[in-house]
């Protein structure tokens, strides 16, 4: 019984890695295919997408398939999310360049520069959920980043939670870079993904015009 219990769990454990590798490929042949500039964002959304439905739902379906429809379903919308998170990273990592070139001062010291690392860690919590609140909710566009604020904000262990898996798994890749072109993308959504689900479970949203 225990062996059958061992081997069950092995099973399940290489079925995971499995799907998570080919999950990589996906995400990477799909943003190829919109020229990265254009593919990243729908190639991510579905990613969240397909984990959503093995998180939630369990359910066995055509992996390809499904990743193709929800990335052409959601190129343009996925696209316009990302309008937005590409300026607001860009604005930040442009705000530390600019400190670094700053003479040292007690303003900058105590007050510009911790607040700017609190923006940050926020607009990171924000934006690691925004694609999990898109593919979960039908609202629209600018509620994506609210209900991604208000979820971290909300249920504070699961964002602890998903913050430190996602550490964890960078300082892994960065030791250990190879796990990069097979991991990179897919463990931590599935990371983000799975805390997200915990945080909202079976909640939905009234269908609203959004995407």
């Amino acid at each position: 019984m225990n062996s059958q219990g061992f081997s069950g769990g092995l099973q399940v454990v290489f079925m995971w890695i499995t799907r998570l590798v080919y999950l990589n490929v996906l995400w990477v042949l799909f943003s190829l295919l919109g020229l990265v500039v254009l593919g990243v964002g729908p190639a991510t959304a579905s990613v969240f997408a397909i984990l959503r439905n093995w998180l939630l739902k369990g359910e066995d379906f055509s992996i390809w398939h499904t990743f193709k429809d929800n990335y052409t379903a959601m190129f343009v919308s996925a696209n316009k999310l990302m309008l937005v998170i590409i300026p607001v990273c860009l604005f930040l990592a442009a705000d530390f360049a600019v400190i670094r070139t700053l003479p040292e001062s007690v303003l900058i010291d105590k007050f510009v520069f911790p607040a700017i690392i609190v923006m940050t860690v926020f607009t990171i919590v924000t934006i690691h959920y925004t694609f999990a609140s898109f593919v979960h909710f039908e609202i629209t566009f600018w509620q994506y980043f609210k209900y991604a604020a208000l979820i971290a904000g909300v249920f504070p262990l699961q964002t602890f939670l998903s913050v430190f898996g996602l550490a964890l798994f960078f300082v892994i890749a960065f030791v250990y870079p190879a796990v990069v072109p097979f991991f990179g993308i897919s463990v931590p959504a599935t990371i983000i993904q799975f805390c997200f689900i915990k945080s909202v479970g079976n909640m939905s949203s009234p269908n609203q015009q959004g995407k």
